[in-house]
């Protein structure tokens, strides 16, 4: 069965940050490599009917610092209020490799299913790409180049980001597209792409 956005998504119910405490490992906290110098936090909003149902949080612009501890503390929220979240919503032109790798790792560990409905680039790759899970509409833009910080290209960053689409499970067609184009330039997938990486494709 496809996943679908719910059709509450057009009018959200909630947008809860509360606080947990959150490790991050030295080698991810390290490494803040950015795609752009974004000027604001990605922003985080809740869908879901009220009541004990799962919800839906899209994440939508650029990931900044902080970002991976604001989509912890509200995923905690949620389990307490018993609206758990399944599925989290991308639309970002990707951002700092670090806060992008952990909030990976969040989806990954929470079993966390993907979407994408517009835009998925750079380092959201491996957000999307950590999905129990990974949906996107055929309109849909995914994309995927090395790493590149305020002072030119990023090995370090390139191969953490590499690394981490191995690890769930990506193909290394895809990871090397990833690999060979450098930034700003953006590697497209394509139908065969994601079919390799066992992405359903929604109207």
């Amino acid at each position: 069965m496809a996943i679908r956005l719910p059709s509450a998504l057009r009018t959200p119910t909630s947008t809860v940050v509360a606080g947990i405490f959150l490790r991050v490992g030295a080698a991810l906290s390290a490494l803040l490599i950015c795609l752009t110098n974004p000027s604001s936090a990605a922003s985080f909003r809740v869908y879901g009917a009220p009541g004990r149902v799962p919800s839906t949080v899209l994440i939508a612009g650029e990931i900044v610092a902080d970002d991976a501890m604001h989509f912890a503390f509200l995923l905690d929220t949620l389990r307490r209020k018993q609206q758990p979240a399944r599925l989290v919503a991308l639309d970002s032109p990707g951002g700092y490799v670090g806060e992008a790798l952990t909030i990976a790792e969040i989806v990954r560990r929470g079993r966390l299913s993907t979407y994408v409905g517009r835009l998925c680039a750079s380092s959201c790759f491996n957000v999307f790409a950590a999905g129990v899970k990974r949906t996107a509409s055929r309109e849909a833009m995914i994309g995927v180049h090395s790493a590149f910080s305020a002072i030119g290209p990023s090995a370090s960053g390139t191969v953490a980001m590499a690394t981490y689409a191995l690890r769930c499970g990506t193909p290394r067609r895809v990871v090397s597209k990833m690999v060979g184009t450098p930034a700003p330039r953006m590697a497209w997938l394509r139908a065969s792409d994601m079919r390799a990486m066992r992405v359903e494709l929604t109207p």
